[in-house]
């Protein structure tokens, strides 16, 4: 019965808080950050802008804003899957203010210690340490019972200490491409890594669901058979 009961608390604040998809759409903007700064600011827009420097800046100023406008239509999209196919279920107010800290916590460290990491050249990601405490945060607050947080937050602790074991990953991040080659791949591995999350924890999400469902139908049934 206790077990149950966390599994119905994991699942209730699972959907309420932070649901699997709006994770993932997190990472996606996390993804097209790093990928347009890797391969627009640092390659491409050089090579345009020699033959059209307009066409360039036109082009930058999209690449600016493009990833957050895609962010914004995946929100919107994500939310009325959940709408239609779950419905609207609103967090308690103690439950929606430790989320608002635990997000708000989390991007203010990851943008500082970004900046930390690319101007001190620390052999160790501490963003994607924040990430790994994040990851285990979020299981420790979703009744403990999401465990795939905590294999992402260990591979996440893993990812940040590998630079440190090897000379030549550290010389490829921080020395051998342009200053803000280090950030970029960050923030693609860190945007890989809540994709996941957030798609394996929608796939979950939905099981759940489905079981809920079948219980409380198949409740239904044996009290109408037992009337």
């Amino acid at each position: 019965m206790q077990q149950q009961r966390q599994q119905i608390n994991s699942l209730i604040r699972s959907y309420t808080m932070l649901p699997g998809l709006v994770l993932a759409t997190f990472g996606v903007l996390l993804i097209l950050n790093g990928l347009i700064n890797l391969y627009w600011t640092n390659w491409l827009y050089f090579i345009i802008e020699q033959r059209s420097p307009s066409l360039a800046n036109t082009l930058a100023l999209i690449g600016l804003l493009a990833p957050y406008g895609i962010y914004l239509l995946c929100i919107y999209a994500v939310r009325r899957y959940y709408n239609h196919h779950v419905g609207q279920v609103q967090a308690s107010a103690p439950d929606q203010r430790m989320f608002g800290l635990e997000v708000a916590i989390t991007i203010v460290l990851f943008l500082i210690l970004m900046i930390m990491n690319t101007s001190y050249h620390l052999a160790i990601s501490l963003p994607l340490l924040v990430l790994a405490a994040f990851f285990g945060v979020h299981w420790y607050i979703l009744a403990r019972q999401q465990y795939h947080y905590v294999l992402l937050a260990l591979l996440t602790i893993a990812l940040s200490i590998t630079p440190l074991f090897s000379p030549t990953l550290y010389h490829w991040l921080f020395l051998k491409k342009a200053p803000d080659w280090y950030s970029n791949n960050i923030s693609l591995i860190a945007g890989c890594l809540l994709l996941v999350a957030g798609f394996i924890d929608h796939i979950l999400l939905m099981r759940r669901m489905a079981r809920v469902r079948r219980a409380i139908q198949h409740t239904i049934q044996t009290t109408k058979a037992m009337g």
